[in-house]
């Protein structure tokens, strides 16, 4: 053998030296190594994560239902304020409303007494004349002091209107109050209907005055003096006309007596009502 041959021989005799792991790469693999399975672990925990969005889910839905049930309550208190607030100002209109009925129905009742007992009067006279000159001057003073006028009760409505076209009556919670509103209600339908007729018979008994009386006959202002005027004299003096007019006077009497009595109730009916609203609501 030659030199070059023992000389490999040697080399492939001496051992290999091993490497040495590097520590640096090793901590890197190990540290990313623990990363993956931490979140390999977080991974394979679906169910906590599906807990805690179930909560927090449930955590929102209560705060929401919360603040719509509060502000449906407060919204609540707040139209039950306004109601309240508007029922109080019809009542104090309607009790303005009363005390004018009440001042104006008994200026009619008044007027209408007065009148009819003229007219009754009248009508006594007519039957106990002793003379048609008499009978005359009496159906002169009496057609213009008795006959010539009406008074017919005029109801405040604006408030009673409004509760009624605007559905204001709702409002009114105290059920005796809401009847008590209504009946009145009903009353003065009932008086207006009554003066209605009056009025309308009235018309038809002044036509009957143009018709018998010679209004050109009547010089002064002081219709007491007609009583004792020889100048006055009737178009028509015939039996059928008188007859017919007194006949129109006393029917005419009649019904303002029926209206008189009509506006009668209808006052006690406004006092009660006007009385309930005073205690109920403290009304000054």
């Amino acid at each position: 053998m030659d030199k070059k041959e023992e000389k490999s021989q040697e080399k492939s005799k001496i051992p290999l030296k091993k490497e040495k792991p590097d520590l640096k790469q090793t901590q890197t693999k190990d540290a990313k190594n623990e990363s993956k399975k931490e979140e390999m672990e977080v991974h394979v925990k679906p169910k906590e994560n599906k807990e805690i969005k179930f909560r927090l889910f449930l955590y929102e839905f209560f705060i929401i239902f919360l603040a719509v049930s509060v502000s449906f309550f407060v919204e609540n208190i707040r139209e039950r304020y306004i109601e309240h607030h508007k029922e109080v100002q019809y009542i104090q209109s309607l009790a303005n409303d009363l005390k004018i009925d009440t001042l104006e129905m008994s200026r009619v009742i008044k007027r209408n007494y007065e009148q009819s007992k003229g007219i009754y009067t009248f009508l006594k006279k007519l039957e106990n004349s002793d003379s048609s000159k008499k009978e005359t001057n009496y159906i002169y003073y009496y057609s213009i002091v008795y006959l010539g006028t009406i008074e017919n009760f005029i109801h405040t409505d604006r408030t009673i209107a409004q509760l009624k076209n605007a559905g204001g009556l709702r409002l009114i919670r105290n059920k005796a109050v809401s009847d008590s509103i209504v009946s009145y209600d009903a009353l003065v339908h009932d008086v207006e209907v009554n003066g209605d007729i009056c009025l309308k018979f009235f018309y038809d008994l002044l036509g009957q005055q143009r018709e018998l009386l010679n209004f050109r006959l009547i010089k002064s202002n002081n219709f007491k003096e007609l009583l004792a005027d020889p100048k006055l004299k009737l178009l028509k003096n015939d039996d059928y006309t008188i007859n017919v007019y007194y006949n129109n006077s006393l029917s005419f009497a009649s019904l303002l007596t029926g209206y008189k009595n009509k506006i009668v109730i209808l006052r006690k009916e406004a006092d009660n009502l006007l009385k309930i609203l005073e205690k109920e609501y403290d009304l000054e």
